[in-house]
């Protein structure tokens, strides 16, 4: 068979996360994220994942792994990594940015013997509570 590669700019998404630790596990995070493909077609999914959390002083990095899928109007499944830097703002709000690597490798809109990778930057706000 035939073997190509089709390079394109990702689309634009929005996520609402929701992020939760133990206080006798303070370095661990997890939680997940609804993700709303926004960019052209309009697509619904979300984003389970657990965060290793490493203060350095007033920021914070924190290096994860998820699982992303889609499920309307499309099918997709992966895996994701992710790499986020926190810097406090005015109490409760802190300034974030992120990298992320996904890869879908199942799903209804893959086509046959296919796989989609996509590097993604975010910038964000998180609410601390």
């Amino acid at each position: 068979g035939s073997q190509s590669t089709v390079v394109a700019r990702t689309p634009l998404f929005i996520d609402v996360a929701l992020r939760t630790t133990r206080s006798d596990v303070p370095a661990l995070a997890w939680g997940g994220a609804l993700r709303v493909e926004v960019d052209g077609r309009v697509g619904v999914g979300g984003v389970a994942r657990a965060e290793l959390v490493l203060p350095l002083g007033p920021f914070v990095l924190r290096a994860g792994v998820g699982v992303p899928f889609f499920f309307a109007p499309y099918v997709l499944f992966g895996v994701e990594g992710s790499l986020t830097a926190r810097w406090p703002a005015k109490t409760p709000i802190a300034v974030t940015a992120s990298v992320s690597l996904d890869a879908y490798f199942a799903g209804s809109d893959l086509p046959r013997d296919s796989a989609l990778f996509m590097a993604n930057g975010a910038l964000g706000v998180d609410l601390l509570f």
